[in-house]
């Protein structure tokens, strides 16, 4: 795992989301709109104004956490979310 932005050199671990509180309620509140999607990732941008809604994906990209971290996400309970909503492996 790099600790620091390849390209910045910037420190990753430890650094702060601005507004986590503020993102995180916008996002929720705009999920249920979106009902059909059931696994949604979304693009927020940190603005002057605050946290913007960019758009929202169907799953995105879930392979980020494994290359981040060196493991996926596949856990019992992701396993459950998919089973839910009819899918298989």
């Amino acid at each position: 795992m790099n600790s620091a932005h390849p390209d910045t050199g910037r420190p990753i671990i430890g650094t702060k989301i601005p507004e986590w509180s503020r993102l995180k309620h916008i996002v929720l509140t705009a999920a249920p709109i979106f009902a059909g999607l059931h696994t949604q990732s979304w693009d927020v941008a940190l603005t002057e104004n605050g946290p913007v809604l960019l758009e929202v994906n169907f799953g995105g990209d879930l392979n980020l956490a494994q290359l981040a971290t060196g493991k996926g996400i596949l856990d019992e309970a992701y396993s459950e979310h998919l089973r839910e909503w009819g899918y298989r492996h």
